[in-house]
């Protein structure tokens, strides 16, 4: 179960992050393991010993998983080093557990890919930002100040 869900790592963020969203989509949505996880998650609901085992054993690695896309892309500098992990993780596999656990949304390719692509684009023009020391946008990627009026220049 645990080897279907390892990012793939292609060198691009925008890649590692459309390919791991559609893994877990269809992990949690489509196959057979996905409907035991979705169940032993809600056991955990209703199990404090259960749950605390769940985590330790299968939720805390899953979690390690999850951020794989995102510490390469930090090794790459294609993302801040200074980024927090934990919540931008969180905020990556969020809208997809909650989809699939609480509204029964679909998650596939046409949400994975938007998402994936949304998250990106935010981070990608953040750390073009930081790069370059300039608030929110540098001209890398469009100047926000027009006839070159940044007051930084």
């Amino acid at each position: 179960m645990t080897e279907e869900l390892i990012p793939p790592d292609h060198g691009d963020i925008a890649l590692d992050l459309r390919a791991h969203l559609r893994q877990l989509a269809c992990f949690l949505g489509q196959s057979d393991s996905g409907a035991v996880f979705k169940a032993l998650i809600a056991q955990a609901q209703h199990d404090p010993a259960f749950a605390e085992d769940f985590r330790a054993r299968y939720l805390d690695e899953q979690r390690r998983r999850d951020r794989l896309p995102l510490e390469r892309a930090v090794r790459r500098g294609q993302l801040p080093s200074d980024l927090d992990l934990a919540a931008e993780t969180d905020q990556l596999v969020g809208p997809l557990y909650y989809r699939v656990l609480v509204t029964d949304e679909p998650v596939g390719q046409d949400f994975t890919i938007a998402w994936s692509t949304s998250f990106s684009a935010a981070h990608s023009d953040n750390t073009l930002s930081r790069r370059c020391g300039r608030p929110r946008r540098c001209r890398a990627v469009g100047d926000p100040f027009p006839l070159g009026g940044h007051p930084l220049n």
